[in-house]
């Protein structure tokens, strides 16, 4: 039985009242309406998503994830491994240079020192070379000939510093008052005046 004016009429129910009941009856109708179109779309919609999983079921993975991510797993540790010897040798290396330099070891000597040098007993602490004293008593004593030494020579008689001249300063030869005399001293020291 269906909900309508004339059976509201004939229950008593009249104007306002009837006309009420009958818009609130219609949004009812209306939502329910709605629902149901919303059902139908998703309905067919059903068909094209089974076909979707069955595609998927069909499409098993040929290859064990697990094992794959074991092996990538592995080679990323593998890199890492690599990478940190190679960033501790390169500290290593570059510690033990400085410490052949601290030692007075000929900078040109040094890389060639390198490539001989085994490192694969030096460690490193705390950013410092374990050892240092041994290691620079030995580097002394093994590699002594390549330790650059200061000579300090006197300067020849033959060749006499300043180029011979008389020892004065620029004022105490304008100071002198014979012109002649004044001019010799200039002459012997023509780096005072910037004649030289």
């Amino acid at each position: 039985m269906a909900l309508t004016n004339a059976l509201l009429k004939s229950m008593g129910i009249e104007g306002d009242q009837r006309d009420q009941i009958m818009a609130a009856h219609q949004e009812t109708l209306q939502s329910i309406k709605d629902e149901r179109d919303g059902l139908r779309d998703t309905a067919a919609r059903v068909p094209a998503l089974e076909r979707e999983i069955e595609d998927l079921k069909a499409a098993q993975p040929t290859e064990d994830w697990e094992a794959r991510y074991n092996a990538e797993h592995e080679a990323f540790e593998a890199f890492k491994a690599k990478s940190e010897k190679e960033s501790a040798d390169k500290e290593k290396a570059d510690l033990y240079r400085s410490l052949l330099l601290e030692q007075g070891i000929d900078p040109k000597r040094v890389d060639s020192i390198m490539r001989v040098t085994d490192l694969g007993e030096v460690s490193v602490k705390d950013g410092q070379l374990e050892g240092s004293e041994k290691l620079a008593e030995s580097i002394k004593s093994e590699w002594a000939d390549f330790v650059v030494k200061e000579i300090t020579r006197g300067a020849s008689v033959d060749d006499p510093p300043g180029g011979g001249g008389t020892g004065r300063t620029r004022d105490e030869i304008m100071a002198i008052k014979d012109t002649a005399e004044r001019q010799q001293a200039i002459a012997d020291n023509p780096e005072l005046f910037g004649l030289a």
